[in-house]
């Protein structure tokens, strides 16, 4: 990874110098072998995205957080279903884009890993999202024990490592 990464962007993009960014390296191993999709990363936001949910929400009843009275609050709501809140921009969208990036280092083709092999997963957290790190490490941790992939792996979290 290029260490100049911060200085190239605060050069092109002053406006940046003060959002903070934080990556965390997550080794994973799979109990087992898991086969993926060439999709590796959608299939690990999906399947994160669903744990985290899980983990947080306290009205399980409901299916849409737009329903639900604490969704400006909530940290799935706000990380996971981000909206444009009161605001006067003539967009096709209330979508925003999302304060983090989860990516799998460095290996972007592969697609079986076997058992105790590391599956590498890089996760970027951006602006106030840091603070929601403890909320991603027990949505990984959780999907970890129910499974993900089609085959619904098991995996568990060896390390943790902040680049």
């Amino acid at each position: 990874m290029n260490d100049n990464i911060p200085a190239i962007r605060n050069a092109l993009y002053p406006q940046l110098q003060n959002i903070k960014f934080s990556t965390f390296l997550f080794n994973i191993t799979p109990e087992d072998e898991i086969i993926l999709n060439r999709f590796v990363g959608t299939t690990i936001r999906g399947g994160l995205g669903y744990s985290f949910k899980k983990v947080v929400c306290i009205f399980k009843d409901k299916t849409k957080c737009s329903d639900c009275i604490l969704s400006n609050e909530c940290s799935y709501s706000i990380l996971f279903e981000s909206k444009l809140q009161n605001s006067t921009a003539t967009l096709k969208t209330s979508n925003i884009p999302r304060p983090y990036i989860i990516d799998i280092a460095n290996n972007h083709k592969k697609t079986v890993y076997n058992k105790n092999e590391y599956l590498p997963l890089q996760l970027t957290l951006i602006g106030n999202a840091i603070k929601y790190l403890p909320y991603f490490f027990l949505s990984l941790q959780t999907l970890g024990q129910t499974g993900f992939g089609y085959q619904r792996k098991n995996f568990t979290i060896e390390s943790i490592l902040q680049k």
